[in-house]
């Protein structure tokens, strides 16, 4: 088992490592640490301080503290922002980067203090407030100070089809596009169904968040709708877009360097058949297919990846590598998978665009068996995960594939684990109960995802 296949798993359960006094600490938020993490946690405790220990001697090395600073009227964009921008201004993008996601309530709701507990993460979270601007300088993000917020309410509760309503109402919202010049990045719809039944249709642009900072949101909406008082954030998102500019002005060109030996001469486009001509302007038309691994099965592939001293993300990663590589029989095979990008403990609560794209190139060989690509990807991924910092919009830069309109450059296919979360806010009897889902999209960002 590697340092980088322990560090995920620590991840994915929610499990927090730190150095404190010169001891290794473990917090969770959750119901504890599972014993079989802990376990590993403590044969590897040498090589988890060690790590930990250069870490933090590299972070003082490079004065790389994140530290708030006072906003200027003009920001710079985080890079990953910078695409998202670009992307924005194309005609066809509408709506593609919208992050919808729905909470049902049930139970006594009161309207107004849900209204102002969304009112309160506005306030709370300057990146929900930033609109971006463009001129001869270039891009930047201004946060508003003076703005209006309403959330919008729909009574559905004597529709003749309140459920195929509610349907249409979720797809056209999430698809409704924001004005990234002039919109709150922020919007949130309330539908009634019954008296004690309700959903709260929110959306936001993925350019001012992603799937971590979305759980942070529903975390504190549920505590400041219980009118439990939360400590002012510690940083905002434009410190960490400051931060990450001056880390990259260092660090940078070595990450960029490894990237570009590690991906020289990788292909620019799958090989996977496909039913239709690939048009010559790729759009975000798409859907989804949802299923569930069995349990038996999803034990059997715990078990195989303890057996073979890997995580079950570089498990899962191999297999799906190996089933590409059999419908297309290419033996160069490139998958995006995405990361946080929230090791540093001050960016744990931080609410914004954080995660990047890892491209991991996985060679199968002829003759070679699973298990021997199994030990493939494991290495593969562990050093994609120890270069992690360089954001994918320069990874691209420094390979510099073959640009169409046709294909994404370099990721077409991506994979992703993610350990999921209760999606049952906890409610004491008589309390509203929050129940979050995702809302199903017709677009997609990559021509064919697993995760």
């Amino acid at each position: 088992m590697n340092l980088a296949d322990l560090l995920h798993d620590a991840r994915s359960c929610g499990v927090h490592l730190s150095l404190k006094d010169g001891r290794l600490a473990v917090s969770t938020k959750g119901s504890g640490v599972p014993p079989e993490l802990l376990a590993r946690i403590k044969a590897q405790r040498d090589a988890l301080m060690e790590w930990l220990g250069q870490l933090a001697e590299d972070a003082g090395r490079q004065h790389d503290v994140i530290q708030p600073e006072s906003t200027a009227e003009a920001e710079p964009l985080s890079y990953s922002q910078s695409r998202l921008w670009v992307i924005d201004r194309m005609e066809n993008a509408a709506g593609l980067y919208n992050v919808p996601f729905s909470l049902r309530l049930t139970g006594p709701l009161d309207p107004v203090a849900l209204e102002r507990a969304l009112r309160q993460l506005l306030s709370r979270h300057a990146v929900l407030r930033t609109v971006f601007d463009e001129d001869s300088a270039g891009v930047t993000q201004r946060i508003r100070t003076e703005y209006t917020f309403t959330m919008t309410r729909m009574d559905l509760s004597a529709a003749p089809d309140a459920a195929r309503e509610l349907a249409a109402l979720t797809a056209a919202e999430a698809l409704r596009p924001f004005d990234l010049t002039r919109d709150l990045m922020l919007r949130a719809v309330l539908v009634r169904l019954a008296q004690e039944e309700h959903h709260l249709l929110l959306t936001l642009h993925h350019i001012v968040t992603d799937g971590w900072s979305n759980a942070v949101l529903l975390e504190e909406l549920v505590a400041l709708y219980h009118g439990i008082a939360l400590p002012a954030p510690a940083l905002q998102f434009t410190d960490y877009a400051r931060w990450q500019r001056r880390m990259l002005a260092t660090r940078g060109p070595a990450l960029a360097d490894w990237w570009r030996k590690a991906l020289e001469g990788a292909p620019d486009l799958h090989d996977l058949p496909t039913d239709h001509p690939r048009p010559p302007v790729l759009s975000g038309a798409g859907g989804q297919l949802a299923d569930r691994v069995p349990p038996a099965l999803a034990s059997a592939l715990r078990d195989l990846a303890r057996a073979q001293g890997v995580s079950l993300f570089t498990l899962l990663l191999a297999a799906w590598a190996a089933f590409l590589h059999r419908l297309t029989g290419t033996e160069d095979l490139m998958i995006g998978t995405p990361v946080a990008g929230r090791e540093r403990d001050e960016l744990k609560q931080l609410v914004g665009f954080l995660v990047n794209t890892l491209p991991l190139r996985l060679r199968p060989a002829p003759g070679q068996t699973f298990l021997d690509f199994l030990s493939h990807a494991a290495r593969q991924a562990a050093e994609g995960f120890a270069h992690q910092d360089l954001p994918f919009e320069m990874i691209v830069e420094k390979v510099n594939p073959h640009r169409s309109l046709s294909h994404a450059p370099l990721v077409q296919l991506t994979f992703t684990l993610v350990q999921q979360a209760s999606e049952v806010m906890p409610a004491r009897p008589g309390q509203l109960c929050f129940e979050a889902s995702e809302t199903a999209m017709a677009t997609t960002k990559f021509e064919l995802s697993l995760g």
